[in-house]
């Protein structure tokens, strides 16, 4: 199967992000192309790096002075929501590469509970605009997209 066709099966299977489905998976390297487990495996390494980012993009929004103390202590739980989700997603690697994919969908399903906490979080009393609104909506859809492609690796 070529790249084109890998990324069309998987991305077919994502309706409302298929957009964002071909732009995030679009560098798969072509010297991994070999089936949707390998790129089910790629998916997952991406959308962990971007959990690692959006960690270190809470800790900075946390220190900076300008950050009101409500906003701080949500952002705190908000990094530590993302830290589980970076361990969750490391923890279903294994589980992938041992093919047992009900594990993997758990661990990412666990993930995308820990966002929704996250951005939660901001509407317990005193409510506050949630800086995490659209980076938490995104992930959430990487999450989707690694669900659909890790579902076609079991058939």
């Amino acid at each position: 199967m070529t790249k084109p066709e890998l990324l069309a099966k998987a991305c077919d299977s994502t309706p409302l992000t298929k957009d964002l489905c071909r732009s995030f998976l679009a560098s798969f390297p072509e010297s991994e192309v070999k089936d949707i487990h390998a790129l089910a495996k790629f998916a997952i390494k991406m959308t962990s790096l971007n959990a690692s980012k959006t960690h270190d993009l809470i800790e900075t929004m946390e220190h900076n002075p300008a950050t009101d103390d409500v906003t701080k202590q949500r952002l705190n739980d908000c990094a530590e929501n993302y830290q589980d989700v970076i361990d969750q997603l490391e923890d279903s690697m294994p589980a992938l590469d041992s093919k047992v994919y009900d594990d993997v969908i758990t661990f990412i399903t666990a993930a995308v509970q820990d966002v929704e906490s996250c951005e939660d979080g901001f509407k317990e009393p005193p409510a506050v605009k949630s800086p995490m609104t659209q980076t938490n909506e995104v992930f959430t859809q990487l999450c989707n997209i690694c669900l659909a492609i890790t579902n076609m690796c079991g058939k």
